[in-house]
């Protein structure tokens, strides 16, 4: 997690000097998980009671293994860089994970739904309603990776090499390597079309999984309760993690998500990457499902308007072993 908070703040030191007006990347806001079920609710609990030890662990030095590489330094050093600009700014430094109770959930949320999570947990799970991560980030991911390929480009400069980026299709690593290379190395993110490489190929047996996200402009939030949510950041609701997602962007645009679409091939993903949605029927589709679950978790969603743009994501889910995942996002 501290790692990616420290990518996260050199994409946005980065940001601030090259394009000082640019919209943000990322918002700083508390997460909210409620539970959706007892099981959940009795895991959130469990976590609880784990907390006092969990933290101790974290407070006791670790030792650091490995050799780091000269681009990995530099990374670094802007990482410690950009830290040295959070500290000036009173910027949170790292993510924490506390249980609330139904009412402090509600508290946190105006508007969340208390007589549902009420009836669903009973007054024995009361107490263990919901997970607050505070020190979290919203992101933009097309923003976000930008400004963070920025920063490598920058790093190439220090380092007297240069940071190239080429977007197209591959056939195989052999073929990249002949044609393009030599390479000393070559990595393959773990993508939705990952697979579609002969030398990958079924090597990696993930589940597959295509799905929309609903873009909101967001009215909804009770004036009252807007610096109980915003954390660092003015916004107009919460941001909701669950089988149902709310992504709060700013003061009034909120991400909904997601449809879930399985059984795709590596090549029907790959085939997908990039496509534009501008089927009516896709839309209308997505957010018939979308919007429902987004009033169930937080009812004044309703009063939102629904913007045109609708994303699709392709995502690779775990394996049984729970070892491999991505994320492609388009």
């Amino acid at each position: 997690m501290q790692a990616a908070l420290e990518l996260l703040h050199v994409a946005q030191s980065f940001e601030s000097r090259a394009s000082p007006d640019a919209e943000p990347l990322s918002w700083a806001q508390p997460l909210i998980r409620p539970a959706a079920n007892a099981k959940q609710a009795r895991d959130f609990a469990k976590l609880q009671s784990a907390a006092p030890e969990a933290a101790k662990a974290t407070q006791e030095p670790q030792a650091e293994s490995g050799r780091r590489s000269r681009a990995g330094e530099a990374l670094s050093a802007q990482a410690r860089s950009a830290g040295e600009e959070r500290e000036k700014r009173g910027a949170p430094h790292g993510c924490s994970v506390s249980v609330l109770s139904i009412q402090e959930a509600a508290q946190r949320v105006p508007g969340l739904p208390r007589e549902r999570l009420s009836e669903l947990l009973g007054p024995d799970l009361a107490s263990s309603a919901a997970l607050l991560v505070e020190g979290a980030h919203v992101l933009h991911p097309s923003c976000y990776l930008r400004a963070l390929w920025g920063a490598c480009q920058e790093v190439s400069v220090l380092k007297r090499c240069t940071a190239e980026l080429h977007i197209e299709t591959v056939a195989s690593v052999e073929q990249l390597q002949a044609e393009c290379g030599p390479f000393d190395g070559i990595v393959v993110a773990a993508g939705a079309a990952a697979g579609t490489l002969p030398e990958i190929g079924d090597r990696l047996p993930c589940d597959l999984c295509q799905g929309y996200t609903l873009d909101l402009e967001s009215h909804a939030a009770p004036k009252s309760a807007n610096d109980s949510m915003s954390g660092q950041s003015g916004v107009s609701g919460p941001s909701l993690l669950g089988s149902t997602y709310l992504a709060v962007q700013g003061a009034g645009h909120v991400v909904v998500g997601a449809t879930k679409r399985h059984g795709l091939s590596p090549q029907e993903a790959l085939s997908e990457c990039g496509r534009p949605v501008s089927s009516t029927s896709e839309k209308s589709a997505a957010a018939e499902e979308l919007m429902p679950r987004a009033e169930k978790a937080w009812p004044p969603i309703s009063r939102c308007s629904t913007s045109p743009v609708i994303s699709m994501l392709h995502r690779v889910h775990r394996l049984e072993t729970g070892t491999v995942f991505g994320l492609s996002v388009f």
